[in-house]
């Protein structure tokens, strides 16, 4: 169990803290999902399938996620604010010039905004299929939802988030 179970984490690790970081918005509670998540499947061990084991563990990941985020309404007002981690961001900073750069950041935190003030499902909807690129078969799994739903699901997310992004930048130019 111990070799399959290291390549699990090489394998899927990055995509588990990038998924729960994306949802909390804080590098700690991501690193304590994803470490909660994993030790889950070492007591499930053989239980899980390696041909499941992505959907299952993004599964766990994104429970754990809402969970917390339900936890942290109850007992404070809830103000998701991502913050631009480097294990999220791209490092742009160094080929481009610095209005450039400023612009990137901008736009980054225009879209981190908005994809945190996105309903459920269509915040993992969006995280799942355009951030980390799982098929629509993989995403309706992980999220319990037929691949039909998948489709009209993202479809309406992309245009909420459009739809907040424009806001917001009309609201700028005002």
């Amino acid at each position: 169990m111990q070799q399959p179970f290291e390549q699990m984490i090489d394998r899927y690790g990055s995509r588990l803290r990038h998924l729960a970081l994306m949802l909390l918005g804080r590098g700690d509670e991501a690193d304590d999902v994803v470490q909660d998540t994993l030790i889950k499947l070492w007591h499930r061990g053989d239980d899980v399938r390696r041909d499941d084991a992505l959907p299952w563990l993004l599964t766990c990941t994104r429970n754990a996620c809402l969970d917390r985020l339900r936890h942290r309404q109850r007992t404070q007002s809830l103000t998701l604010k991502l913050v631009g981690e480097q294990s999220v961001q791209a490092d742009v900073q160094s080929t481009l010039n610095p209005d450039e750069a400023i612009d990137v950041q901008r736009r980054r935190g225009l879209l981190l905004a908005a994809l945190a003030e996105m309903p459920e499902p269509g915040r993992s909807l969006l995280i799942l299929r355009d951030m980390q690129e799982l098929d629509v078969a993989q995403t309706a799994k992980t999220l319990e939802l037929s691949r039909t739903q998948v489709k009209v699901y993202t479809f309406r997310a992309r245009r909420l988030l459009r739809k907040k992004i424009e806001e917001e930048l009309h609201e700028q130019v005002a």
